[in-house]
């Protein structure tokens, strides 16, 4: 079942259009061929990491380069040590021991790219699109199925791809069923009270109630919730999933690290703050288990915003959508021309940090 080209993310227009993946690899491949003539080895054990004598460099970027943490009981600040530089486009709010070398903000404009749907009908309450299978995931759709008081109301009044795949290798839906299940052994303990939910869900694994692309989908639900590859309390890292939202006429919500939206704010995005409230972003990752209390407070203030997109003027949040996306739009689309020349103004300095 997974042959379906709808289930190889790659394929879909936002990686065609953008060639982001490209552009990212060409990215890489600079810095680890400048690496190599700087005299660092690349680590077995970690390849996106480098080192030469006590100094070691990691590169990474889209990822949160939190996942390849060399300390992972420390505070965020104490992840690496003191003679680590990461090289990244990530956002880590606050100073660390280990030096953070930035990618010019201009890298963002290897999203660039327009969306051929442009016209946005909505007929469906929510949006969501779920490409991985792992214990916070499960958990966002078994409180979402609660929250919506069934999952009957979700496949009858949402547009929902939740596609289960925890290991890649799953090709039928009992391989899928089989993963939710393992995925559900190590939440059911701290999340008995869901137990209902997930008894609900496990019959429709892998659940997609609708046979469009994720392009029709999004201009077609009332509030897109926008699931990030990361949601943590400290560095903040971005990857196609908001950005094919922004570029989107469509009210969006995105569960990603605490204070993404205001990063994306600063970085000059319009998010649609005179349509959706987006105070979810202030939210704790880390105050209950598994984020537990950060995702029941996201999909309930999703439900509120889709109450109010809903009694809206259907031509003004039209318009107002509209506005936005363009203006999203463009800003990629200096970024992408802006990025060859603050890439080569970058670069220098951080090869005199890396001597």
């Amino acid at each position: 079942m997974y042959f379906d080209s709808f289930y190889d993310i790659r394929l879909g227009e936002i990686y065609k259009k953008s060639q982001c993946i490209e552009h990212e690899c060409a990215v890489v491949n600079v810095l680890s061929s400048m690496l190599t003539h700087l005299g660092y080895q690349k680590c077995l054990e970690n390849p996106r990491a480098w080192k030469k004598n006590h100094r070691t460099v990691i590169v990474c970027l889209s990822d949160d380069f939190s996942v390849i943490k060399s300390n992972p009981a420390a505070a965020p600040e104490q992840w690496f040590d003191s003679h680590t530089i990461i090289i990244t486009d990530n956002h880590m709010p606050w100073p660390t021991d280990y030096e953070i070398c930035v990618l010019p903000l201009s890298y963002f404009g290897v999203f660039n790219y327009t969306p051929a749907e442009q016209h946005y009908n909505p007929t469906h309450r929510f949006h969501l699109s779920i490409n991985r299978l792992d214990t916070q995931r499960l958990l966002f759709l078994l409180e979402f199925t609660k929250q919506a008081n069934g999952i009957q109301p979700v496949i009858e009044t949402d547009l929902i791809n939740f596609n289960a795949r925890a290991t890649g290798a799953e090709k039928t839906s009992q391989d899928a069923k089989n993963s939710v299940s393992q995925c559900w052994t190590q939440l059911q303990t701290a999340h008995a009270d869901l137990s209902t939910w997930y008894e609900q869900i496990l019959p429709h694994m892998p659940l997609r109630n609708h046979n469009v692309t994720v392009e029709q989908a999004h201009i077609s639900a009332y509030l897109n919730l926008v699931i990030e590859t990361y949601a943590g309390d400290a560095s903040i890292a971005f990857s196609e999933k908001i950005f094919r939202a922004l570029v989107t006429p469509a009210p969006w919500q995105v569960f990603s690290a605490k204070n993404a939206v205001q990063r994306l704010r600063t970085l000059g995005f319009d998010v649609l703050d005179h349509i959706v409230d987006h105070s979810y972003d202030t939210e704790q990752q880390n105050n209950s288990v598994n984020g537990h209390n950060k995702i029941a407070s996201f999909i309930s203030k999703g439900i509120q915003n889709y109450h109010n997109v809903r009694q809206m003027n259907q031509t003004v949040l039209v318009e107002q959508c509209q506005t936005a996306a363009i203006h999203n739009q463009k800003l990629l689309a200096k970024m992408q021309r802006q990025w060859p020349a603050d890439f080569a103004n970058w670069l220098p300095q951080i090869i005199s940090k890396l001597q």
